[in-house]
Order: C-alpha cells, then sequence, then structure tokens
C-alpha cells in the first residue's frame, strides 16, 4: 500500500460504492407510438417526450430508481413488441384482447374525456349540442384516424358508424377546421396541444358534451419481470394523486 497514490485508492474506493436509489441491474422498457402529448420521440431535440413519459420518469425513475429506455413503433408494432416480451409495457386502454397478454394494475395514469369537436361556424351546432348518446352521432360526419382503437370499438364495431379516416390526429384536425367533417371526438388535452401546435385553435371548437370517460394504464407484458411490481406501482400512482404530482404533470401540457 505504501506504493500506491492515497488519491487513486480513494478514487476506486468511491466507484465501487452503490449509488443510492439506482437500481443498474434493472432497466424498464417502454414501447410507445407518436401520440402527442402524451408520448412522442421528438427528432429536432433527440428526446422523447410528453404526459406519460413525464409520469414514466417519476414512477420508474425518481421513486423506484430504475433506467428507463423509450422506443416508438408504428402502434401495432409497439404492442407486439409487447405482446413478444420484446418491451415490458406500454400505456393504453386495457381491452380483452390486451389482458391475453398484459398485466395491468388498478391505478389509471389518467382517465380521459372523450369530448366532441366541430368546426367553429358549423350550421349544425346547435344539434351536436344536444347529442346525448353514441346512436345520436349517426346523422353526422365522424371524422377518426387510423389505428384509433376506441373509436373502431365504439363507433364502428358497438354503433355501426363508419368514420372518414385519416393517418394522423393532424390531418383529422386540419380536415375538420376545412369543414370536411362534422364531428372529432377526443380527449381536450390531445386535441388542445395538437391544435395549438397547427394553429387552427379558433377554427376548431369543443362542444360540452361528454360520450365517454376512459382510463389509460400502464400495461406490463406477461413476459415481463415488471409484472411483479404492480401493486408497487399503483402505491405510488395513488401517492403521485395524493400528492399533486400527477395533476401538475398533467396541466404542464395543457
Amino acid at each position: 500500500m505504501s506504493g500506491l497514490n492515497p488519491l487513486i485508492v480513494i478514487t476506486a474506493f468511491i466507484l465501487c460504492l452503490p449509488v443510492p436509489g439506482y437500481s443498474a441491474e434493472k432497466i424498464f422498457r417502454l414501447s410507445h407510438d407518436d401520440y402527442k402529448p402524451f408520448h412522442w420521440y421528438d427528432k429536432d431535440t433527440q428526446e422523447t417526450k410528453g404526459v406519460f413519459i413525464e409520469m414514466v420518469e417519476e414512477i420508474f425513475g425518481n421513486r423506484l430508481g430504475y433506467k428507463i429506455l423509450y422506443t416508438e413503433y408504428p402502434w401495432k408494432r409497439a404492442q407486439l413488441q409487447v405482446h413478444n416480451g420484446k418491451e415490458d409495457a406500454y400505456i393504453t386502454t386495457p381491452t380483452p384482447e390486451r389482458l391475453k397478454y398484459t398485466e395491468i394494475g388498478e391505478k389509471p395514469l389518467i382517465v380521459m374525456q372523450k369530448s366532441i369537436f366541430t368546426y367553429a361556424d358549423n350550421p349544425k351546432i346547435e344539434l351536436l349540442r344536444n347529442i346525448k348518446s353514441f346512436e345520436d352521432l349517426r346523422q353526422f360526419k365522424v371524422l377518426d384516424y387510423l389505428g384509433n382503437g376506441w373509436g373502431k370499438r365504439r363507433l364502428v364495431e358497438e354503433t355501426g358508424i363508419s368514420p372518414d379516416y385519416s393517418p394522423s390526429i393532424d390531418s383529422v384536425l386540419k380536415k375538420l377546421a376545412a369543414k370536411r367533417g362534422d364531428i372529432f371526438i377526443e380527449d381536450s388535452t390531445i386535441v388542445n396541444y395538437n391544435m395549438r401546435i397547427l394553429g387552427l385553435s379558433k377554427e376548431i371548437v369543443e362542444l360540452p358534451v361528454t360520450l365517454e370517460a376512459t382510463e389509460f394504464k400502464l400495461c406490463v407484458s406477461k413476459k415481463s419481470t415488471f409484472k411483479n411490481d404492480l401493486d408497487k406501482i399503483d402505491k405510488i400512482i395513488s401517492d403521485m394523486i395524493k400528492d399533486g404530482t400527477l395533476t401538475r404533470i398533467i396541466n404542464n401540457w395543457k
């Protein structure tokens, strides 16, 4: 020991110490699509951003001490990656099909309100304000985007409506602003964010009609070891509701 530099010995000792609050052996992999403002990969900043990303960072990074990896895919592939166990989880609405290959906790990360949007000077606006049920939608031209599982289930399969589809939420809003449809049904956080980015806030209005509330939850692959953490994750989400963290994150994106 007399021939060793004391500074080198001290540095080596420090490097061998465990880092508090960080579990290097556990990496949580979130599979996601481009679903602004909830999660997407920003090519300009080369960062993954969004409401759900901030929630996941708080749960798995700050409170559980795990490393997190995000990968963006088209939505069908994002789900397939979790189905096959190549990614740990995604965040969406639970369905019987998804329950076949994922484990889902009790606590939702957010409850989305499915509201009705139309263009500002729609001559049918009073009729739209009086919509009470999905059946009332039949007399209007409904717009939707490809890959919207909620729309496929509630509008197409259960109500028999054939929406006019566009490839993305952005393209739906542009079509609605151009008066090429009467209705788009979606959560106000999503629509208001995208309208602001597109500069369409004056062309599209939200009506005081909520058709349904949908819970978005963390869906963990049955092939992932994180399925064993669901009780712990539920407890953390409950704590985040009580301490206002979830509300603060959501409000950051409104």
